[in-house]
């Protein structure tokens, strides 16, 4: 720090003004050994680089606003698409802003799929193909642009729910919980069936497939055992883990739901319900998961779960103790 000798010599007397000579010498020394210590020869070339440091510290920070924007945007637009995609009524699965994103950023347009579109009451519809044209206007710097689409006329809007549902392509193909909503939004008999059968015991399915208590994440494995045993022993088994666990996420994890299905099918009639329930609530929600992966190949498939069930069942009962048929 430099002394203004001139201010503080009104105020102090001639050995001050001797003292802040020196120091103020010792310092510009100091400042001089380490300007040649760090490169730098002359004054402007320190203020050259000072200037040059400012400038990328203001690009940053400009960086930093714009990205904090974008992000803002993003955020916005993805709470205004959750919150349209809850009060639609609708087949189409959500439009992603993140992939929207991805195909923009490598988008050829030589190879790129034309968009389903459906001619209806005067409007189009497109019912495959949202994030390619989302993406393409976004490629063209957000400037809306003619695409070449695949036109259907005519159709009905559950017609279109189920050529969605059945699509076949190099495209991302729906998801089996995107699927079974537009079978549903079409009225297909065993996609209404399956969904009534599950909602009538007290449980929900979640289309987009994410955990949650009462909610049924694994529409793939629930679904082949309700074509398996029917309306009627589905709704049993079901109502037998709801019951048991309390809707607990774990408890519908597509092991425990195949293993209590089949424990319905091949013992009905031999079994008590209320001990199952019973016997359940004794249990932790994850262990007919985890006992069956540990068994390895011992047994086969579905087996290794419902030998889970069967052994939970029996617990240390030989009067209540079922047999292994299987």
């Amino acid at each position: 720090m430099i002394i203004d000798i001139q201010k503080k010599c009104q105020e102090k007397g001639p050995g001050y003004q001797q003292w802040a000579r020196v120091h103020n010498v010792k310092q510009l020394a100091r400042s001089v050994y380490l300007m040649r210590e760090r490169g730098y020869r002359t004054i402007s070339e320190l203020s050259a680089r000072a200037d040059d440091q400012i400038k990328k510290r203001d690009d940053l920070l400009a960086s930093i606003k714009a990205s904090e924007a974008r992000m803002a945007e993003i955020a916005t637009l993805k709470k205004h698409i959750i919150n349209y995609s809850k009060t639609r009524k609708t087949y189409q699965r959500s439009l992603n802003p993140e992939r929207v994103k991805r195909i923009s950023q490598s988008f050829d347009e030589r190879i790129a799929n034309e968009p389903k579109v459906s001619l209806r009451d005067g409007h189009y519809v497109v019912f495959d193909g949202q994030h390619v044209i989302a993406a393409r206007v976004d490629h063209n710097s957000g400037e809306e642009l003619p695409i070449r689409c695949k036109v259907y006329s005519d159709l009905t809007d559950k017609e279109e729910a189920s050529l969605f549902a059945n699509q076949t392509g190099f495209g991302v193909p729906p998801s089996i919980g995107m699927k079974l909503r537009a079978r549903v939004f079409a009225g297909d008999t065993e996609a209404c069936g399956f969904l009534k059968a599950t909602e009538q015991v007290g449980l929900r399915i979640d289309y987009g497939q994410h955990k949650g208590r009462k909610r049924l994440a694994c529409i793939a494995a629930a679904l082949t055992e309700y074509r398996k045993l029917g309306p009627e022993k589905y709704q049993e088994a079901m109502k037998m883990i709801l019951d048991g666990w309390d809707g607990d996420p774990d408890s519908l994890r597509a092991e425990t739901v195949t293993g209590v299905c089949r424990f319905v099918d091949l013992y009905r009639g031999e079994y008590d319900p209320k001990r199952a329930v019973k016997r359940f609530r004794t249990v932790d929600h994850l262990k007919i998961y985890r006992d069956g992966k540990a068994m390895g190949d011992n047994l086969p498939g579905y087996k290794k779960y419902l030998y889970q069930v069967l052994m939970i069942y029996n617990g240390a009962s030989k009067k209540a103790a079922l047999p292994m048929k299987f």
